[in-house]
């Protein structure tokens, strides 16, 4: 579900206070630790009472990206802003040439030395406009 930058955010910030907007995000990246059980019932009690989505892109798309792969620099940098709301995720994922389908993907990300220089182009990308990080996905490899 996709809301809009203001739809939701009081919750989410109540949810931050509490330590509850990662739930699903490791302990040490600022989640819960909640087991899936746990995270069941929280998802099944914030349905009934409906309560306001929040953003999926940023806590359950680029989140965990930054969570699993990033330094630590960037996960001091960008989990605590992502988790108070202050920064937005993207997820670049849609090629003019494959839509959204991963595997026909050709937008490319070649190495240079510690960086990648990406090659090609994302469309259809939900919140760039207000977005501040983005997962963009490509192929390191041509095969």
């Amino acid at each position: 579900m996709f809301v809009e930058p203001d739809i939701g955010l009081v919750w989410h910030r109540i949810l931050n206070d509490k330590g509850w907007v990662a739930y699903h995000w490791p302990q040490d990246c600022g989640g819960t630790g909640w087991t899936p059980m746990q995270r069941y019932i929280f998802e099944k009690e914030c349905a009934i009472a409906g309560a306001p989505a929040l953003s999926v892109l940023g806590l359950r798309l680029v989140g965990p990206v930054v969570c699993a792969f990033g330094g630590q620099e960037q996960k001091d940098r960008f989990l605590p802003r992502m988790a108070h709301g202050e920064l937005t995720g993207a997820f670049a994922l849609t090629g003019p040439e494959a839509g959204s389908d991963a595997v026909a993907l050709r937008t490319r990300a070649v190495r240079d030395g510690d960086h990648y220089v990406l090659n090609g182009t994302k469309c259809f990308i939900t919140n760039a406009p207000i977005a501040g990080l983005f997962t963009v996905m490509a192929r390191t490899d041509p095969k």
